[in-house]
């Protein structure tokens, strides 16, 4: 519902691919015209770079990440309207957590850089986020991408292949995207901005006086609902923007 306002709203020409896990996901994904690809859901790090590869089968320019407990507001995309073409990164500053099983909602102002919403350029992805798994036969110094003997690791191809020739490394992928550890289950946010950061990719965060998007818990995120995170919210407000249809699926929980 909410990806079809984004949509509908016409501020961009958008399109969308969700990666699933289950095949009652498919019906969903059908129902509102939402393209999918298929991945194991764990470990979350390896299925995250899995549909950022897939993703660059379609034709975008900026990638706006998006979990399956988030909503995002309209207003978060003109928002971002001034920073495009000038930002290889955009993050948003705030929003709110939501408790599915009693709706107390809580409002996060921060600094830090979280996966929710963030923006980032296909230009940027293609120069920092591409390459081979390698597996090192000796200590591999690169900004960014060292690895130690015997350790697997991610090189531009044409950088693996020469290692490769010279005994150094060995190949051991296609060409892919990558800006997770493939073996990671949490910390996900933090896990990929330390890796743009290491290859000189640094956001920037975009303020607002409401929250740009809504991360709804329940018993199953991987972070529980935190009563003494952010500050008390009013559900109203922070539903503001959300169609009727939204609105009713989120009170229904």
């Amino acid at each position: 519902m909410g990806l079809n306002r984004l949509k509908r709203a016409g501020l961009f020409p958008v399109d969308f691919l969700a990666v699933i896990s289950e095949d009652s996901m498919k019906p969903l994904c059908k129902k509102y015209g939402i393209d999918y690809v298929e991945h194991d859901n764990l470990p979350l790090g390896r299925k995250k770079n899995f549909g950022l590869t897939e993703a660059f089968k379609k034709d975008w320019d900026y990638l706006i990440e998006l979990g399956s407990d988030d909503v995002l507001k309209t207003e978060l995309l003109e928002l971002y309207r001034p920073y495009f073409q000038s930002n290889p990164l955009l993050h948003l500053s705030t929003f709110c957590y939501l408790n599915s099983i009693d709706l107390d909602c809580r409002l996060i102002n921060t600094s830090v850089s979280y996966g929710m919403g963030r923006a980032i350029e296909r230009s940027t992805l293609e120069k920092c986020a591409r390459g081979v798994e390698i597996q090192a036969m000796d200590d591999l110094m690169c900004p960014g991408r060292s690895v130690f003997k015997g350790g697997i690791g991610f090189f531009k191809k044409k950088d693996a292949e020469v290692m490769e020739k010279v005994g150094q490394a060995k190949v051991l992928s296609d060409e892919k995207y990558k800006i997770w550890n493939d073996e990671i289950n949490k910390r996900l946010d933090n896990n990929s901005n330390f890796f743009l950061a290491r290859n000189g990719v640094m956001g920037h965060q975009i303020r607002s006086d409401e929250p740009m998007a809504i991360d709804i818990k329940s018993e199953e995120n991987i972070w529980a609902f935190n009563k003494e995170a952010g500050t008390p919210y009013d559900l109203t407000s922070a539903l503001k923007g959300l169609s009727e249809e939204e609105k009713q699926a989120i009170l229904n929980l």
